[in-house]
């Protein structure tokens, strides 16, 4: 285990540390003064929990790629993640490449799906949108074959230009956005 505390001004504690378990999965974290950030995964589950706290502290981001780009989890197949009511960041690319993924809930409170956060997910059937999402960023949500109709909500005010990006085997696919008629997506779809 490594515990390495950083001090940045007066105010600020910043503490990275192995979490050797969290229930029955290992994860990476940074801890703040209120709250924990999830760096990476580090276990070898199909199904993970992510907790709604560690060490006592809210769980409210999960960090840039950390469930991708992990060299540690290289060969795990997750296939089901749940995601805590007290998150309110996803970090750029945060499940890239998760390809055995089949669905995810995103939770309440959640504004933004960044940048690359869930490119690449060859399984993926089902993504659920929360009504407090905003903008969904540059290829967010792209490369998934499986993944057949979103429903968008009316909260969504800024969609990315390539943010669906989807393809199949033969590199087309067509994708059903449900919305409001007059909703920005409907009018992103229409483009």
């Amino acid at each position: 285990n490594m515990l390495l505390i950083i001090n940045i001004g007066v105010s600020f504690n910043l503490t990275l540390a192995y979490a050797d378990t969290v229930g029955t999965i290992d994860f990476k974290y940074l801890e703040y003064d209120d709250c924990i950030e999830i760096s990476a995964f580090i276990g070898n589950e199909k199904i993970v929990e992510i907790p709604q706290y560690i060490a006592g502290k809210k769980v409210t981001i999960i960090g840039k790629n950390s469930f991708s780009d992990n060299k540690e989890i290289e060969n795990v197949m997750i296939t089901n993640i749940s995601l805590p009511s007290t998150l309110n960041k996803i970090g750029m690319g945060a499940f890239y490449g998760c390809t055995a993924l089949e669905s995810i809930i995103i939770p309440e409170g959640i504004e933004e799906i960044p940048p690359l956060c869930f490119g690449v997910n060859w399984s993926l059937k089902s993504i659920t949108l929360p009504s407090s999402l905003k903008s969904i960023g540059e290829d967010a949500i792209y490369g998934m074959s499986q993944l057949d109709c979103i429903i968008i909500p009316d909260s969504v005010a800024r969609i990315e230009a390539s943010a669906f990006a989807f393809t199949d085997i033969n590199g087309n696919k067509t994708i059903v956005f449900i919305c409001s008629k007059d909703s920005y997506a409907a009018g992103f779809a229409s483009e």
